[in-house]
């Protein structure tokens, strides 16, 4: 395993002490990792790639907890 492999699945692990931490988190994997999608009838989708499962539950994970969910669908 790669040493930024261990460093990206160390860094899930850690829970942030506060929501702003979580959202600072959050915003940085979407700036380096999500594309935001237009379409039409007013449709936006966020879309994050990444190659480690340990990244997307933790994206999962903040989503849930922070998304307003206003009509808005989490697909895995």
């Amino acid at each position: 395993m790669s040493f930024s492999t261990e460093a990206k699945n160390e860094l899930a692990r850690i829970d942030n002490p506060n929501q702003k931490a979580d959202i600072a988190e959050l915003s940085a994997i979407i700036r380096q990792a999500g594309s935001i999608q237009f379409a039409g009838n007013m449709k936006m989708s966020l879309k994050i790639t990444t190659e480690l499962n340990s990244i997307a539950r933790k994206i999962f994970k903040l989503l849930k907890t922070y998304s307003r969910n206003g009509g808005s669908k989490i697909i895995g």
